[in-house]
C-alpha cells in the first residue's frame, strides 16, 4: 500500500455540525433573587409559565422563542412593604391546559377569587366565576372555586371545581362559554359535600378518574359526555373502604391503574370500560406491590413494584402475566424512576447497589448501566426528555454539580455548566418548545432562578480531512488522519474498506474537540493495511 493509494481514499467530511448554545431568556426579577419560573406549558404556539416580579408577584408570562413578556397581571393589587418598596400581590396561575386554541388555567385575584380564566396569549379574561362574588370590589376573602385537573374530552373541558357555598369540589365541564356543575357525585350535606374528582384521564373517548360519593370511599368513576357513574366498587365496604385509584395508564384498549383492596393491597388493576379486574397480585396476599412509573413499551407495560423480598426492581405486563423485567439490584431495591422510552429503549434512573443512583436502559431484554457519571457516588439523573434526537436530563458529580447533560445513543456527555465549577445551577421543568429545550436554572445556584433556553443550529462548519501519513510499514503499518474542526463538536472517524461511497462504519470513539475555537486533531488507526484500501471520513454527532 502505498502512500499515494491513501490519499486517493480520502473522502470529504461531511459538513453542518449542530452547535447548542445555552442561554438565560430574560432576567426577569434583577438581582440576586429569581423569577422562579415553573408550570411551563405549551399551547398555541406559545411557551406559557408562572414567574414572579417584586413589581407583579406570581403571574402569568409567556415565551415566544425570542421574547419573554408579561401576559397579564391578573392580581394588580399592590402590598406596601415599608420604606418605599412596593411588591406585587400574586395570581398564582397554575393546572395550565389547551383547549379550543386558548390556554386555560386557575388563578386568584381579590374581586373574585381563585377561579377559571383563559388567554390566546394577548387577551385574558375570566372564563368563569364558578363559586361567585356579589360584586368586583376588593375583598379579603372572596369566594373561590380552585379549578384543577383540567382535561379534554370530546370538546368539553372537563376539571374539579368547588362550587360553593360551602366545600363542595366536585366534576364541572367548560364548553368554550360557560362552566356547569356536571356531576354531583358527593350529595350536599354537612360542611363537606365533596367527592373531589382527581386523576381526570381520556380513554377511548370517555373520562376516568377517583372520586368519593359518600357511601363507598374513594372508588373509580367514569363519565361520557351525558352522565358520570360509579364503574366499580374495587374495595367493598362503607364510606371509609377505599381503593384509591391512581396512575390511569392506557395500553392496548387496556387501562391500567394501581388500587387498593383489603385481600391484595395497592397492586396492578385493568379495565377495558366495561369489566375492572385484578392485573396482578405481584406481592401475594395482603401485601402490597405498589406499582409506579407505569409506561408503555414495547407493547407492554413496564413499571417499578415489589414482590416483597426483592425489593422494587423494574416489571413488566405483557397483558396476562407479570414478571420482573430487570433485577438490577441483586440486594436490593433498584427503585427504577422516570422511565422515558427513546431510540427504542427504555431509559431510567436506578440504584444498583454498586454504582449508586444513576441511567440505565433496558432494549426489552437486558437492562444495562448507561453511564457511572459520579464514580464515587451518585449522579441521581432525573427530568429525563427527549429532544431533537437527544435524551438530556439532570444529574450531579463533584466536578460539575446539579447540571444539564444528554445522551445521543453513544456517549454521555455534559450539556451545559451553567454555574461553571463543582457548583450547581439545579435545572428543572425541562420543556420542549419550538426547537428548543427551556427550563427553569440558577446561574448562582442558590436562589436566581430564570428561565434558560438550549438552542441547536447549524454551525457555519466545514470540515476536511487535511492528511493522511502512514507510519511504519508492513504488517506494524498504521495510519494516521488530520482533519480541521471545531471545538465543542464529538467527530467520530470512520472507515470504509469497500469503495469511497460506503459503506462505512464507526472506527474511532466519540472524539469530543474541547474548547469552542477552530482546532486540527488526529486519530491514529493501529490496524494493519492487510493489502486493502481504506477511504475515510469524519462523522460529527448531530450532522446532516
Amino acid at each position: 500500500m502505498t502512500a499515494l493509494g491513501l490519499f486517493a481514499g480520502l473522502q470529504p467530511a461531511q459538513a453542518g455540525s449542530i452547535l447548542q448554545t445555552v442561554s438565560r431568556v430574560a432576567d426577569l426579577n434583577p438581582g440576586p433573587d429569581g423569577s422562579y419560573p415553573t408550570n411551563l406549558y405549551v399551547a398555541d404556539g406559545l411557551l406559557f409559565l408562572s414567574a414572579y416580579t417584586q413589581a407583579t408577584g406570581w403571574e402569568l408570562w409567556k415565551y415566544d422563542g425570542t421574547n419573554l413578556s408579561l401576559v397579564k397581571d391578573i392580581n394588580d393589587t399592590v402590598t406596601d412593604l415599608g420604606g418605599g418598596l412596593i411588591e406585587g400581590n400574586s395570581s398564582y396561575p397554575s393546572n395550565f391546559r389547551e383547549y379550543d386554541q386558548k390556554l386555560y388555567f386557575s388563578a386568584y385575584d381579590p374581586r373574585r377569587g381563585g377561579e377559571l380564566w383563559e388567554t390566546d396569549g394577548t387577551t385574558t379574561t375570566r372564563a368563569a366565576d364558578i363559586n361567585p362574588d356579589a360584586n368586583d370590589t376588593v375583598k379579603s376573602n372572596p369566594n373561590s372555586s380552585w379549578p384543577s385537573g383540567l382535561t379534554v374530552m370530546q370538546n368539553m373541558l372537563y376539571f374539579s371545581a368547588n362550587g360553593g357555598p360551602s366545600l363542595n369540589y366536585e366534576l364541572w365541564r367548560f364548553d368554550g362559554s360557560q362552566a356547569s356543575l356536571f356531576a354531583n357525585i358527593h350529595p350536599d350535606g354537612g360542611t363537606d359535600g365533596s367527592s373531589y374528582p382527581q386523576g381526570l384521564t381520556v380513554f377511548n373517548n370517555q373520562l376516568y378518574f377517583m372520586a368519593d360519593d359518600g357511601a363507598h370511599g374513594y372508588e373509580l368513576w367514569t363519565a361520557d359526555p351525558t352522565a358520570a357513574r360509579l364503574l366499580a366498587d374495587i374495595n367493598p365496604g362503607d364510606s371509609s373502604s377505599s381503593s384509591y385509584p391512581k396512575h390511569f395508564t392506557a395500553l392496548n384498549n387496556t387501562l391500567y391503574f394501581q388500587a387498593y383492596d383489603s385481600a391484595h393491597g395497592f397492586e396492578l388493576w385493568k379495565t377495558d370500560g366495561t369489566n375492572v379486574s385484578l392485573a396482578a397480585d405481584i406481592n401475594p396476599g395482603s401485601g402490597s406491590s405498589n406499582p409506579d412509573e407505569l409506561t408503555p413499551f414495547q407493547g407492554a407495560l413496564y413499571f417499578k413494584a415489589t414482590d416483597g423480598p426483592d425489593g422494587y426492581q423494574l416489571w413488566k405486563f405483557d397483558g396476562t402475566n407479570a414478571t420482573v423485567a430487570a433485577r438490577i439490584n441483586q440486594n436490593g431495591s433498584s427503585s427504577p424512576k422516570d422511565l422515558t422510552v427513546f431510540n427504542n429503549r427504555l431509559y431510567f434512573a436506578a440504584d444498583d447497589g454498586v454504582h449508586g443512583w444513576e441511567l440505565w436502559s433496558f432494549d426489552g431484554q437486558v437492562a444495562s448501566l448507561v453511564a457511572d457519571l459520579n464514580p464515587n457516588g451518585d449522579s441521581f439523573p432525573e427530568d429525563l426528555t427527549v429532544f431533537n434526537g437527544a435524551l438530556y436530563f439532570v444529574a450531579t458529580t463533584p466536578a460539575t454539580g446539579y447540571e444539564l447533560w444528554q445522551y445521543d445513543g453513544r456517549s454521555v456527555t455534559l450539556a451545559a455548566d451553567i454555574n461553571p465549577g463543582p457548583a450547581s445551577s439545579f435545572p428543572r421543568s425541562l420543556t420542549v418548545y419550538n426547537g428548543q429545550l427551556c427550563f427553569s436554572a440558577a446561574g448562582d445556584g442558590l436562589n436566581d432562578f430564570e428561565l434558560w433556553s438550549l438552542k441547536q443550529e447549524q454551525a457555519p462548519l466545514n470540515i476536511t480531512i487535511t492528511g493522511l501519513d502512514m507510519l511504519g510499514s508492513g504488517a506494524s503499518a498504521s495510519f494516521r488522519v488530520s482533519w480541521d474542526t471545531v471545538g465543542g463538536t464529538t467527530n467520530f472517524v470512520e472507515v470504509s474498506t469497500n469503495s469511497p461511497a460506503g459503506p462505512y462504519s464507526d472506527l474511532s470513539a466519540p472524539i469530543v474537540i474541547p474548547g469552542t475555537q477552530p482546532a486540527a486533531t488526529n486519530y491514529t488507526d493501529s490496524t494493519a493495511p492487510s493489502g486493502n484500501a481504506k477511504w475515510y471520513r469524519i462523522r460529527v454527532a448531530g450532522a446532516q
